[in-house]
């Protein structure tokens, strides 16, 4: 069986190919960066930021209060001019620099502040790291019960801003440093709950040292610097964002010059362009099977309900040798929420590949072999195709009834909305432990509404996220990774690294230092030249 699903891989491999979607708006200008997106991204309007932060365009179009340091173990302010923190660490008080202005010209306010995390609050699509640190504020549950018209730990005077916490958040600063800040004035009349398909989103107005220009949906997006922006001015005139399918195409032909990546057939092409160098960035980028297992009033999807199912499903996968077919090697696979190779990783179990034993359990548990699995992603990478396919036929090898398919809208929309789907893969760049622990809050927006708002993980999460004591930190992580296993809410496949690719042939990056690129770091960009 094992020959077979390997058999399988390597043909999967075979007739990979390439697709390319979309208008290509990128060429050759002079004084120009062409980046890359996927069409749906820009499909209709522009990606919002509460849930993805990351992409080069997002992080010089909108700005947060601080921003990371690349390696994202400090902050540097950014909007704020200025910030203490009381002793208690349950205070934050900070001073927004002077003259900041959005790209319409219209002042940014402390109010903007404040509107933005009751806003992100109140709507139905937000980040997990901002709805863990949010509802430390004090006020948060009577918002969010609608017994308050605001959130009474932000205070806004004049440009001071301070956020009172109930209790200490060991990342609070750090995730000040991801939020990105909108203008309240833009959003008068929205639905909250529909931010996220707001007309906004088709010409945003961000603050950052980039404004946009030119939106073509589907096809690309012209940004250029904002002449209102009070940092240093970039010296790059212009940013087109380009609905690229074949990146490697793009590189080759010299009309992309920025690539991050962790898809094994894009690096080995890259890696035989002599004018793109690689900068390999150490990032936790875990890829996982989200399970809906039941909405938020808690109603089950009894076809998976029992974890032995999940555990069954687990163990039918070949993670290895998917990992050597289809990703170089690239990954590690782990069986809980840290990477294998971190000093604090526990594994009672071991999801090891054993066919036999999966089918055994899959009956022991009474699973309904008559009923098919969906199983569905949302990469549109090849690696990510060939995987689920490969799992797919690993389930259908034990008896299940496999139905595969890619997601066709937004992957935030089906993943949490639609929700029409048994398990689709998944993929998170976790900047620290409390995010990827962070999904299985009974509070968390989004996956409350695939795992029945569940509390189990609430009391360890918040913990973990009150303290800085190593000691304390280990054993938190201990307990979080048995109580992961127990229960098996996401099904862990493995943990990659990431790179960042740059044409150096045309770009001068001298003295960057690259972090995650999911996030939003100092890059400093202003300092980047054409040469």
């Amino acid at each position: 069986m094992k020959k077979k699903i390997l058999s399988t891989i390597a043909l999967i491999l075979v007739v990979a190919s390439f697709a390319v979607c979309g208008t290509q708006a990128a060429e050759k200008y002079e004084n120009v960066l062409n980046l890359s997106t996927s069409s749906k991204n820009i499909s209709t309007q522009i990606d919002p930021v509460w849930v993805n932060r990351g992409d080069l365009y997002k992080t010089l179009m909108f700005r947060s209060l601080f921003i990371a340091t690349p390696d994202m173990r400090d902050v540097e302010c950014d909007m704020a001019e200025s910030y203490a923190i009381s002793e208690d660490k349950l205070t934050y008080t900070l001073v927004l620099k002077d003259n900041l202005l959005w790209h319409d010209n219209e002042p940014i306010t402390g109010d903007d502040v404040k509107w933005s995390v009751e806003a992100a609050l109140k709507g139905t699509l937000l980040n997990a790291i901002y709805t863990t640190a949010f509802n430390c504020l004090e006020g948060v549950d009577e918002f969010k019960a609608g017994t308050a018209e605001d959130i009474s730990g932000i205070v806004v005077d004049g440009n001071t801003v301070t956020f009172k916490l109930t209790r200490t958040s060991s990342s609070f600063l750090n995730i000040l440093g991801q939020f990105a800040i909108l203008p309240k004035h833009c959003f008068e009349d929205a639905n909250l709950l529909e931010l996220h398909n707001d007309d906004f989103w088709q010409h945003p107005i961000g603050s950052g040292m980039y404004k946009l220009e030119e939106f073509n949906p589907g096809n690309y997006v012209v940004y250029v610097p904002f002449e209102g922006y009070e940092g240093e001015k970039p010296s790059i005139e212009k940013i087109i964002v380009t609905a690229v399918g074949d990146v490697i195409s793009a590189a080759q032909n010299g009309t992309l010059d920025y690539i991050q990546t962790s898809n094994p057939e894009q690096i080995t092409q890259l890696d035989k362009m002599p004018h793109m160098t690689k900068f390999p960035v150490n990032s936790n980028y875990y890829r996982y099977l989200v399970c809906n297992l039941a909405d938020e009033k808690g109603v089950a999807n009894e076809k998976i309900a029992d974890p032995r199912i999940r555990e069954a499903l687990l163990m039918a996968i070949d993670r290895e040798n998917i990992l050597k077919g289809l990703f170089l090697g690239l990954g590690t696979v782990t069986d809980t929420g840290l990477p294998a190779t971190d000093c604090d990783y526990y594994a009672a179990k071991t999801y090891s590949y054993d066919p036999d034993a999966a089918a055994a359990l899959l009956k022991e548990a009474g699973f309904d072999f008559s009923q098919p699995i969906k199983l569905r992603y949302y990469a549109g990478d090849q690696a990510s195709a060939n995987m689920m396919e490969a799992i797919a036929y690993s389930w259908e090898a034990v008896g299940v009834n496999v139905d595969v398919a890619k997601f066709q809208g937004s992957s935030s929309e089906e993943l949490f909305v639609i929700r029409d789907y048994d398990f689709s893969l998944k993929a998170l760049s976790a900047f620290a432990y409390e995010e990827y622990y962070g999904e299985y809050l009974s509070t968390n927006a989004n996956f409350s509404k695939i795992l029945g708002a569940a509390d189990d993980f609430d009391a360890l999460v918040a913990k973990l996220s009150a303290t800085d004591d190593k000691a304390e930190r280990n054993a938190l992580l201990r307990e979080l990774q048995i109580l992961e296993q127990e229960l098996l809410y996401k099904m862990p496949i493995a943990v990659f690294g990431n790179y960042i690719y740059i044409n150096t042939d045309k770009l001068d990056v001298s003295g960057t230092v690259f972090g995650n690129p999911y996030y939003n770091y100092q890059n400093n960009f202003a300092n980047w030249s054409v040469r």
